[in-house]
């Protein structure tokens, strides 16, 4: 399923779909800002063609990836409503993040969710409600172990751009105390879908000034640290589990920070004031990625049958 056009806006269905959610939800302010946002209006839309789609097919056993994401859930409430207790197997295909409250168990349609690793299992049950039941843990399908590191030595530029001059400032301020040579050579990485993003080209340029200016702050040997700006996504993990060392300088030091009482995995060292420091107490445990080839005939197939 995809849009028809790459039209941002559309002011008509806008004002068609607050009416509607007026009506539906009896002219609840609460639920009107509930349901207006994108992810709810893009969940209904999907429902509906769901429902249109697969009326007359006979759906016993329903595969997906899952982030908790609504029209993820609305996927998985179509189909039940359409057949009679389909097996919902999920999967979360991506590494851990620090705060997961959008992985809160609350859609008990869910038959089994696949998880890659021990950690994000016990976090799952110990904080999310998941009964224990629900959760296992398979490699990583997605991803496949490298025999070199796939993320040291670069500076990672978050998918979603706020605050750029105090981002600025505060990685200026972390170079100016860095030693000289501290950090072997580090290069720039964009989100492949940020590639021709006007304000994802604009702090890749003040960036490269940065860098260019404190030189001396780098080596020419090759880099095992990382530094991400904003959220800490999976790739913070996967970085960790190759052995990186990740220099975090978040958004918000409450929930973009992964805390070591919930991550007992995680070393975490506060190095200044929204700059964070992480190394790996035990590899495996939080994402755990093999050598294994044919890892879906192996571990989903049996599920499908």
């Amino acid at each position: 399923f995809r849009k028809k056009t790459n039209k941002r806006y559309n002011l008509i269905y806008l004002i068609k779909t607050i009416f509607k959610i007026l009506f539906d939800q009896k002219i609840s302010i609460k639920n009107i800002f509930h349901y207006i946002t994108s992810q709810y209006i893009y969940a209904d839309i999907l429902m509906r063609k769901i429902n249109i789609t697969f009326k007359n097919l006979n759906i016993n056993k329903l595969l997906i990836n899952y982030e908790g994401i609504p029209f993820q859930h609305g996927i998985i409430k179509s189909i039940n409503n359409l057949n009679k207790n389909p097996k919902t197997i999920c999967y979360l295909h991506c590494a851990s993040w620090p705060l997961q409250t959008d992985l809160i168990y609350r859609e008990k349609l869910i038959d089994t969710l696949l998880v890659s690793g021990e950690d994000q299992k016990k976090n799952l049950i110990s904080y999310l409600n998941w009964p224990k039941e629900k959760v296992s843990v398979i490699p990583s399908l997605r991803f496949n172990k490298k025999k070199e590191s796939e993320f040291g030595g670069y500076l990672f530029v978050p998918f979603e751009i706020f605050y750029i001059k105090e981002l600025l400032f505060r990685f200026e301020k972390f170079l100016d105390n860095l030693s000289v040579a501290a950090l072997g050579k580090i290069s720039i990485r964009i989100h492949p879908l940020n590639k021709n993003s006007s304000k994802h080209i604009k702090l890749t340029e003040e960036l490269n000034k940065l860098l260019a200016k404190h030189e001396n702050k780098f080596n020419k040997k090759k880099n095992q640290d990382s530094i991400m700006l904003g959220y800490a996504t999976g790739v913070c993990v996967q970085a960790l589990e190759e052995g990186t060392t990740i220099y975090h300088f978040p958004y918000n030091d409450i929930i973009d920070v992964f805390s070591e009482r919930i991550w007992n995995n995680i070393k975490v060292e506060k190095i200044d004031n929204l700059v964070f420091k992480y190394s790996l107490k035990n590899k495996n445990k939080m994402f755990f990625v093999n050598y294994e080839n044919e890892k879906f005939n192996k571990y989903i197939n049996p599920l499908l049958q």
